[in-house]
């Protein structure tokens, strides 16, 4: 299977201390309704503690590309009691019962063949917890769509990407979604998806 890139943490590095504050309780949130073993595809500020001391997960592998970053890690699992995995982009096997992404699909080089990639990964029973930037509508959308390329050469994030529509055309079956409008936050985390996806039938 052919390689793929996933932006690394700079992606939204940018972001203010607001919106990037407004990213790790989210990604707390989503934490909490993993269990099992989980992947979890890294990002601004991926944190360990809430997987910490918890019965219920069995191990978590993070992709992480940064050389400081994967020291960081390996040195909190041993403080918080994790059982931590590292890679440097998604794995191309194993099988995860979560799969956790924080606006990282929106990063991906080619999301397509990151979402079938990670149907491969799921369990039978796997589990795609997601928040992402939303496509907006209307007239939002068309202006959106205008600035995709800027924001994916300066930012490296497709803001325009509908990431509903690229799971469930490779194979997720959406179990809930809802699109959050997130204040004090800028552009383009001012409104967000909130996935809960199961793995397809074979």
């Amino acid at each position: 299977m052919s390689d793929f890139r996933i932006d690394g943490p700079w992606a939204f590095a940018g972001l203010p201390p607001l919106a990037r504050a407004e990213l790790r309780r989210r990604r707390k949130s989503l934490i909490a309704r993993a269990s099992g073993h989980v992947l979890d595809l890294g990002g601004v500020d991926v944190d360990l503690k809430p997987y910490a001391r918890r019965d219920d997960i069995a191990s978590v592998t993070v992709v992480s590309p940064l050389r400081s970053e994967r020291i960081r890690l390996i040195r909190q699992a041993k403080e918080v009691g994790v059982d931590l995995h590292l890679a440097l982009t998604v794995p191309a096997g194993g099988r995860f019962d979560a799969i956790v992404s924080v606006a990282r699909l929106v990063t991906a080089s080619d999301p397509d063949l990151l979402v079938r990639r990670l149907v491969g990964l799921a369990g039978s029973d796997g589990r795609l917890l997601a928040v992402e930037p939303a496509a907006a509508v209307g007239l939002a959308r068309r202006v959106q769509r205008a600035g995709a390329p800027l924001s994916k050469g300066f930012l490296g994030v497709d803001v325009a990407l509908d990431v509903p529509d690229v799971l469930r055309r490779n194979g997720w079956f959406l179990t809930d979604t809802h699109k959050d409008t997130v204040s004090l936050t800028a552009a383009p985390l001012r409104t967000v998806v909130d996935i809960t996806a199961r793995r397809g039938p074979s």
